[in-house]
């Protein structure tokens, strides 16, 4: 336990959160995890100014409803530009209305995670801990940039999610054009 408290304190963490009892609340979490490096952006563009100016974060930690700009925007700018520091950094996106196509479009825009207000601390550990300790591949195709949107993948799988984790396995078809 003792090394796992070791590698939360050296987090970086970037809260994007423009309600600011909601964002007094995360922090406490965070810095009862033994989180001390966090970083608040109250909205979209103030996350953007942290990100150009070339703070590495491990994670960002951000609201679906920011206002004018919303989470959604900021992800999307986030996965999709790549001269941010951050665009591989795993992002949670967290909100109090989870319904099913905001989740839709969270994943789709390049989302590691979604967590529903309010989150309950322990699901809140779990899930930094989840996306740190198993860190998803990324992918880039014409309309999408970022994590790999497969959640699982079992070690005795056959076929070509499997074959994922080899990039030098070809799999049983070598005339596959995507391989």
């Amino acid at each position: 336990m003792e090394q796992a408290t070791e590698k939360l304190e050296k987090l970086k963490i970037l809260l994007v959160e423009d309600h600011d009892a909601h964002a007094v609340t995360m922090i406490a979490m965070l810095r009862a995890f033994g989180i001390r490096r966090i970083d608040r952006a109250d909205d979209a563009e103030a996350a953007v100014r942290l990100l150009r100016a070339g703070t590495l974060y491990d994670v960002m930690l951000c609201d679906f409803n920011l206002g004018s700009i919303n989470g959604l925007s900021l992800v999307k700018v986030v996965r999709q530009n790549d001269k941010l520091t951050n665009r591989y950094m795993p992002i949670v996106m967290v909100t109090g209305d989870a319904k099913p196509d905001r989740i839709v479009a969270a994943r789709e825009a390049g989302v590691n995670n979604f967590l529903s207000k309010p989150v309950e601390p322990p699901i809140l550990l779990r899930t930094i801990q989840a996306i740190l300790n198993n860190p998803r591949a990324f992918v880039e195709t014409k309309t999408y940039f970022g994590p790999d949107r497969r959640s699982r993948q079992a070690p005795n799988m056959q076929g070509r999610r499997s074959d994922d984790r080899d990039p030098g396995h070809r799999g049983d078809d070598s005339s596959d054009p995507w391989m």
